[in-house]
């Protein structure tokens, strides 16, 4: 169980971390990256991830969380 399952419910915090990620989902379109319709899909996946596993608090943090997101690296967007 993360850190933060034990603090706060789980639930609600799943729940918001995927409206945060919808809220950001629209990054690679406002500076027009050149792969933006496939960066912005790729947060709306991730976003539906955080969602879905609030109904599955035993959700390996690497399903929610790829390294190799683009939202992930330091100077993207």
């Amino acid at each position: 169980m993360a850190y933060a399952d034990q603090r706060v419910n789980p639930y609600s915090l799943r729940l918001r971390v995927g409206a945060v990620i919808i809220g950001l989902a629209t990054g690679p379109f406002r500076v027009q990256t050149p792969s933006w319709p496939e960066d912005t899909k790729r947060r709306i996946d991730l976003a539906e991830r955080w969602c879905e596993s609030a109904a599955s608090p035993a959700v390996h943090k690497k399903t929610l969380i790829p390294v190799s997101s683009p939202i992930h690296k330091p100077g993207a967007e």
